[in-house]
């Protein structure tokens, strides 16, 4: 009996296509993993072709720029710093298109020398192409 009722159980948790939630902090995952690779030309493939990206650092509006943008940034700030994010709200406009407002901390980050960077805000506007969610607009903000 027990072992039917685990059976019984198990069923929905397998083979059910992720949550339009889980898809969302799947595709923020992997912006942080290629982030924290340093990766910039899997970040630069995550945005849309003529994206937004707005950083305390710089600004770039197109994912060519956005890729030169993260390139120097890496190079000259972000070199060994650790990206940790927290998505805090996901607001869907419609199944192809959402507001993404998480919490961020650069690991091993300071400001001018004085001890660790406060946390930040990294906001997203995502839209999904083709099965493909893409980064249309990125704000980051201390």
């Amino acid at each position: 009996m027990a072992v039917a009722v685990m059976i019984v159980c198990a069923v929905p948790l397998f083979g059910q296509p992720p949550s339009r939630e889980q898809e969302i902090t799947n595709f923020i995952n992997g912006f942080v993993a290629a982030w924290n690779r340093a990766d910039t030309a899997a970040l630069g493939a995550i945005f849309a072709p003529h994206a937004v990206f707005q950083t305390p650092s710089g600004h770039a509006d197109s994912r060519a720029d956005i890729e030169a943008l993260l390139t120097r940034q890496e190079r000259e700030l972000f070199k060994g710093r650790r990206l940790s994010v927290h998505v805090r709200e996901i607001r869907f406009h419609s199944p192809y298109d959402a507001e993404v407002e998480t919490d961020f901390l650069l690991d091993g980050y300071s400001a001018m020398g004085f001890g660790s960077t406060p946390p930040g805000s990294l906001s997203f506007v995502l839209h999904k192409d083709d099965g493909r969610w893409e980064i249309r607009e990125a704000a980051m903000q201390r």
